[in-house]
């Protein structure tokens, strides 16, 4: 099962990966996500390596700058980058065939489009993505639900949309013990046959509530 697009850093820096333990770097890079002004700049850097303080992750070594010029995560190792304007303070870690794939990975795209057009409404807690079809997937999330949904739906031939949510801090908890509830409707993963009214009930037991005005009919997507 893939694993989920993440961020680490801090408010001023991040870098997005779905996994910083890579057998070999010969397919990764590190895409530099900046602004300046209106414009909206991308470039495509090799990644040789990884750095770490210790046993602790530290972020990411990119073959166009040195040691002391690395993008890396933690805020007491972090060096700023030496690269022209724009600052990139933006950076997403990919699995692609070349710099050019890199770019245009499903990952970048999604990352930048939050950039050039942010999410006024975050959450945090257990989101009821629903397929429309009795395949109700149970996640807890700290991204805005549209970016989450968008991330998962590539997963999924028919539309997502949430039916319910719960908003907590101790996301982590709830859905663990939602999980271990309906473990006998699991269908793979974190996916359960559910109907949508048995998952806004599910999540009302919870104090969450009914997401109102999603489509009640997911419809197949279109290919691309």
């Amino acid at each position: 099962m893939e694993e989920e697009l993440f961020r680490i850093g801090n408010s001023d820096f991040g870098v997005w990966c779905r996994s910083t333990a890579h057998t070999s770097y010969d397919n990764v890079y590190a895409v530099a996500i900046g602004t300046h002004g209106d414009e909206c700049h991308v470039r495509a850097h090799k990644v040789i390596g990884s750095l770490a303080e210790g046993n602790l992750f530290a972020g990411f070594l990119v073959a166009s700058l040195n040691v002391e010029g690395a993008a890396t995560t933690l805020p007491h190792v972090y060096r700023e980058c030496q690269e022209d304007l724009p600052r990139f303070r933006t950076w997403v870690v990919v699995v692609a065939g070349s710099a050019e794939d890199a770019i245009l990975h499903r990952d970048v795209v999604e990352v930048r489009s939050d950039i050039l057009n942010p999410h006024p409404e975050s959450f945090c807690g257990v989101y009821f993505a629903s397929n429309g079809n009795g395949c109700v997937k149970v996640g807890q999330t700290t991204y805005p639900l549209r970016t989450r949904i968008a991330q998962i739906q590539a997963g999924s031939p028919h539309r997502l949309y949430v039916c319910a949510t719960i908003t907590t801090g101790d996301r982590k908890a709830i859905e663990k013990e939602i999980h271990k509830s309906i473990a006998g409707q699991r269908l793979h993963g974190e996916w359960f046959n559910l109907t949508d009214d048995e998952a806004i009930a599910l999540a009302r037991q919870y104090g969450g509530r009914e997401v109102q005005g999603g489509s009640k009919k997911a419809t197949p997507l279109s290919p691309c």
